[in-house]
C-alpha cells in the first residue's frame, strides 16, 4: 500500500542525555546463527562484523535505552536502520506511549532516514512492507546500577522509495533467505531490551503458582460434581421401600482429571500468557481444538508487529512429542484479557 508522507509533529525531550559507563555484554547467538545456519559462504557474517557494525549498533541501543524517558517493565523496543557508515535509531516504546498512530511512526522513521542521509530527500509517497521472522538473541548486557538485560534482533520490514530518490540501501543485511530486495529498499530492524535474572525467576514462579491454582480449581469443580451425583443416587435408594428392587444401572460418569497445560516458555515467562491460554482452553473454543494434548512452546511475548498492526499478539508453537508446528500468532483484545483470534505463520525459504 502506498503511503503519503506527512511531516510529523515535533516531539521534545526534557531529560538530559547521560553517558553510559561500565557496560559489559556477553555475545548472544546472533552472529553464530547467521554464520553457521543461514549462509555457508559467511558473506553476511562479514557484513555484520566488518567495521564493528554490530558493536556500534549495540552501543546506540544501550545509549538510547539508558536515556529513554519511558522504561517498560518487560520490554523496550527500538527500530534501527543499519548501514555501512550510517545508523538511524527510533525509540518505538516512547513513540507508542506518546500516542503516535502507526502511520505517523512510519513518517517519523522516514524523517530519521533523511536526517542520517539514507535517502537523498523526503519523498511524496513511499511503501512499507512488513516481514514476519523470529527474533534472535544478540547479547546479554549489564549496565551500572541496572539489572541484567538481554538484547534481541529481527528484521521487521522494509521501506521502498520511488526511483526519483537516491537511496543508500542496506538490503545485504537481511539474515533470512527467500526475500528479494532492490536498490530502492531499506531494511528496518527491531531491537528489544528485556529484563533478565531476578524478574525472570519471579515471573516463572508466579506462572507456576497460577497454573497450580487453575488446576486445583478445576479439580475441585470436578470432585464437587461427582460428589453431588453420588449423593443424588444414595438419596434415591433411601427413599425406596425395603422390598426387593430391580437393580438400576446408572449412567457412567466419566471423570476427566484436569491436567495442567504443558506450557514451556522459550522466552521470559509471562503469567498473562499462561492465564490467556488457560482461559481459552477452559472455554473449549477454537483455541481448545488447537492446543489440546499438545506441548505449548511460547516463542514470543505479547507485542505489536511494530508497524502497522491493530492488535497485539504473542507467538506459540505446538508439539506432539515428535513434530513441532510452525508459529501461531494469538491476537489479544486491547485490555489483553482475551484471545480474539489466531493465525498460522508460514515461512518458506529457498
Amino acid at each position: 500500500m502506498e503511503i503519503e508522507y506527512v511531516p510529523t509533529r515535533e516531539i521534545l525531550s526534557n531529560h538530559m542525555c547521560k553517558a553510559v559507563d561500565n557496560v559489559m555484554f556477553e555475545r548472544g547467538t546472533f552472529l553464530s546463527y547467521i554464520e553457521q545456519n543461514e549462509f555457508k559462504k559467511k558473506n553476511l557474517y562479514r557484513e555484520w562484523t566488518k567495521n564493528n557494525l554490530l558493536k556500534h549498533s549495540i552501543s546506540d541501543i544501550v545509549f538510547l535505552f539508558a536515556n529513554s524517558p519511558i522504561k517498560n517493565k518487560r520490554t523496550n523496543t527500538f527500530l534501527q536502520v543499519i548501514g555501512s557508515g550510517s545508523r538511524s535509531v527510533v525509540d518505538l516504546t516512547f513513540l507508542q506511549n506518546y500516542g503516535l498512530p502507526f502511520e505517523e511512526i512510519q513518517n517519523y522513521c522516514v524523517e530519521s532516514l533523511f536526517n542520517v542521509q539514507f535517502i537523498q530527500k523526503l519523498p511524496m509517497h513511499y511503501t512499507y512492507t512488513p516481514i514476519v521472522t523470529d527474533r534472535v538473541s544478540v547479547a546479554t548486557i549489564v549496565m551500572e546500577n541496572s539489572p541484567m538485560h538481554e538484547l534481541f534482533i529481527n528484521p521487521i520490514g522494509y521501506f521502498t522509495f520511488p526511483d526519483t530518490i537516491r537511496v543508500k540501501s542496506n538490503k545485504g543485511l537481511c539474515y533470512f533467505e527467500g526475500y528479494t530486495f532492490t536498490k530502492q529498499d531499506i531494511l528496518v530492524f527491531a531491537f528489544q531490551m528485556e529484563v533478565r535474572v531476578q524478574e525472570h525467576i519471579a515471573q516463572r514462579q508466579r506462572s507456576i503458582e497460577a497454573a497450580h491454582r487453575n488446576a486445583s480449581k478445576l479439580m475441585k469443580q470436578e470432585n464437587a460434581f461427582v460428589k453431588n451425583k453420588v449423593c443424588c443416587i444414595l438419596d434415591k435408594y433411601k427413599s425406596k421401600s425395603v422390598e426387593p428392587v430391580e437393580s438400576v444401572v446408572e449412567p457412567v460418569v466419566e471423570i476427566v482429571e484436569s491436567v495442567p497445560l504443558n506450557i514451556i516458555f522459550k522466552i521470559k515467562t509471562n503469567p498473562d500468557v499462561t492465564t490467556l491460554l488457560y482461559q481459552s482452553y477452559n472455554n473449549k473454543g477454537a483455541m481448545y481444538d488447537l492446543i489440546v494434548n499438545k506441548d505449548i512452546l511460547v516463542v514470543s511475548d505479547i507485542h505489536h508487529n511494530y508497524i502497522p498492526e491493530k492488535y497485539k499478539h504473542f507467538g506459540i508453537r505446538l508439539s506432539d512429542g515428535t513434530t513441532t508446528s510452525f508459529t501461531y500468532h494469538c491476537y489479544v483484545n486491547d485490555t489483553q484479557t482475551q484471545i480474539i483470534y489466531y493465525t498460522s505463520v508460514l515461512r518458506v525459504y529457498d
